[in-house]
């Protein structure tokens, strides 16, 4: 299959392109700006472009020359502590990008496109009983609304062209190896470090998303047969942790001596996402939290 992965330098689509070509597909990774995940060797059937996906023109030429197959849409402008002023970026990057995409794909006939969404989309009110399910979506900020249109705008060019399958993953935070930030990383360097573990919000409810997870349900969908339509679906992990549960976990899993300091805030996230849908519609599996953990912990040990 011949597959355009968006975003190859970001943390999920460097590691979507490689695996997808290790799997023998033939992969371009578009990137725009910042090349430091682009590997310095790769094997033929692995091509990285360099492209604004904002320019239309640019995107259409890029399809008519490859001819792909399936899009996996990866590239985003993600949120920021301060989103004041960025509306018109946010509907730049994100908006007006998928829009040349999806108008690409379907000039030359290319009828599978994935979007990858967020948990964002729900605002921050915090998950009802059970965790968000996907009729739930309210977003309250410039990326969650630039990715609830993008949604919308996949219900509507599924309903002009009925061969069109899109699917729309909301992602929980993604992590796992390959990423150098967030509490997971913070966390588990301190403990194979013997140095405190330090909780800011250890009764903040999550439910993350593994990248190997995410690999493997990418690659099911790409696998299923095409029949139309567009599905959203949640897409995380095993399982709901509290962040004080989660340091406990992480201690055990490294044999760690360290010792954890659990702060005193006020405010309780519940970020947790049903994924129900996505256990019925494609038979997704993630590994469970402490299966994730030892492996990533035992990736960090043998990499140091």
């Amino acid at each position: 299959m011949r597959i355009l992965v968006t975003g190859a330098s970001g943390f999920i689509g460097s590691r979507l392109a490689t695996d997808l070509s290790a799997n023998g597909h033939n992969v371009t990774g578009s990137w725009r700006q910042d090349r430091a995940r682009l590997p310095s060797t790769y094997p033929d059937n692995l091509t990285y472009a360099q492209l604004d996906l904002a320019d239309g023109p640019a995107v259409k030429r890029l399809f008519d020359a490859q001819g792909f197959d399936a899009v996996l849409h990866c590239a985003a402008q993600v949120r920021g502590v301060d989103e004041v002023g960025k509306i018109a970026s946010f509907a730049t990057n994100n908006v007006l990008a998928q829009a040349h995409l999806l108008d690409a794909a379907l000039s030359i006939g290319c009828h599978r496109f994935i979007f990858c969404s967020t948990i964002s989309v729900y605002g921050n009110s915090g998950a009802p009983e059970g965790g968000y399910r996907e009729c739930d979506a309210a977003p309250n900020c410039f990326y969650g609304w630039s990715k609830r249109v993008g949604e919308e705008m996949l219900d509507a060019a599924t309903t002009s062209d009925s061969n069109l399958q899109a699917v729309s993953f909301r992602l929980a935070g993604v992590h796992g190896h390959g990423r150098t930030s967030g509490a997971l990383h913070a966390m588990t360097r301190a403990a194979l470090e013997g140095k405190t573990i330090n909780v800011a919000e250890p009764d903040s409810r999550f439910r993350w998303l593994f990248i190997d997870d995410l690999v493997r349900a990418l690659s099911a969908v790409l696998d299923m047969p095409l029949r139309g339509g567009h599905e959203i679906v949640n897409l995380a992990s095993a399982d709901v942790f509290t962040l004080g549960e989660l340091a406990e976990r992480i201690k055990t899993a490294a044999g760690s001596g360290s010792a954890i300091e659990l702060g005193t805030a006020s405010s309780q996230r519940n970020e947790v996402m049903n994924i129900e849908r996505a256990q019925a519609l494609f038979g997704h599996e993630p590994l469970s939290l402490d299966v994730a953990l030892q492996n990533y912990i035992d990736t960090a040990q043998s990499s140091t």
